[in-house]
């Protein structure tokens, strides 16, 4: 259940250089960060990597798959170390790899450390300004503490793919695909008509646990007109909650394509809006009426986060895929930490977690 994004947009340049590439030295091991924006129509999108490397060199190893060797088949998983990745990173499948394109140039990494450096000078060279990117990767979700001492969940986006377009007429965009697990109480009712919330849990392994386990994902329902009724109660059908063959308490599965909101909602100002002197410098030319809503604050109102309604991905178009998956598949037993991993792996997991999972009240977008 991978989801993934995709955004046309710019990247922005951060004001200082200490505020979105860090370098966290561990107690075996350094991670570097890599945290930036990209604004796309009305949104800023903030995107994030992350490269470990520990400081014993024999333990600087990657995992990775190569090319398949037959369509359609899975190639073989290897493991080699990090000096040798000149002569490994041809024979890699291009899931394994992350890519930057420019122009038909390529630069391809096997490691986010180096694609994390290459990014950051790009970035400080002002390489981007400018310029309009189409950004692909991952979305990915964990839960950290924050600030205030509570266990919050967290969405990030990490990019695998990015390539700079050079064509004038390509329209800015933010989408991801979402693909989720729903139930019998998974629909959040709406005062306003042709609205509603979908409440959905998404699967994903988790390095915290070593295993699968459910987040909890959100998407925005907003049909307007006056099909808007029709269009929302044949979405609640297509979900399929009534099928004679679903098992009580079990998953349904859909897919969901869905804009991604993050940003302040654009209000339009009218001339009804105006004081008499901001109506006097209209009629006299002294001024006009994109100068005066910028003036007053660029028409900018609540800043918005979710995830917005698109429509149906391929695969799901006539509706919600019956499961025999539950809940309680992801419930386990707590065992003995010690017994389950090895005292060793413990140690060197915690180390990794503090260094991944960092607030973010901390980063400064």
């Amino acid at each position: 259940m991978g989801n993934r994004f995709e955004i046309v947009g710019k990247i922005v340049k951060p004001k200082k250089d200490n505020e979105y590439y860090r370098i966290v030295k561990g107690a075996n091991g350094t991670t570097t960060l890599l945290n930036f924006s990209v604004k796309s129509n009305n949104n800023v999108i903030n995107l994030s990597l992350m490269g470990y490397l520990a400081d014993n060199k024999k333990d600087r190893t990657i995992m990775a798959y190569k090319k398949a060797t037959k369509k359609g088949a899975k190639g073989e998983k290897i493991t080699f170390l990090y000096d040798e990745k000149n002569k490994y990173l041809p024979q890699l499948a291009e899931f394994s790899k992350t890519v930057f394109s420019d122009n038909g140039d390529k630069s391809e990494f096997c490691h986010n450390k180096d694609f994390i450096d290459f990014l950051h000078e790009k970035i400080e060279n002002d390489f981007f300004e400018g310029l309009t990117v189409r950004i692909r990767g991952n979305v990915e979700y964990s839960t950290y503490i924050n600030k205030k001492n509570e266990e919050v969940q967290g969405t990030k986006y990490i990019p695998t793919r990015i390539n700079v377009i050079y064509d004038e007429d390509v329209k800015e965009m933010a989408e991801s695909n979402i693909t989720m697990y729903i139930d019998d109480d998974c629909v959040i009712e709406s005062e306003d008509e042709g609205c509603m919330t979908l409440h959905g849990k998404i699967e994903q392994y988790s390095s915290k646990v070593k295993r699968k386990v459910l987040f909890d994902e959100y998407i925005e329902f907003e049909f307007e007109g006056e099909k808007a009724k029709l269009t929302l109660d044949t979405i609640k059908k297509r979900l399929n909650l009534d099928s004679e063959d679903r098992e009580e308490g079990k998953f349904n599965e859909i897919g969901i394509k869905a804009d991604i909101i993050r940003g302040s909602e654009h209000i339009k100002i009218t001339e009804d809006m105006l004081s008499a002197e901001d109506k006097l410098n209209l009629e006299l030319g002294l001024m006009t009426m994109e100068e005066i809503e910028k003036e007053k604050g660029g028409g900018k109102g609540e800043f918005k986060q979710y995830n917005k309604f698109k429509g149906l991905m391929k695969g799901y178009s006539t509706g919600a895929k019956i499961t025999d998956i539950s809940e309680e598949d992801y419930i386990v037993e707590m065992v003995d930490v010690n017994e389950a991993f090895g005292v060793e792996e413990v140690v060197k997991e915690t180390e990794e977690v503090e260094l991944e999972e960092i607030d973010d009240d901390d980063v400064p977008f």
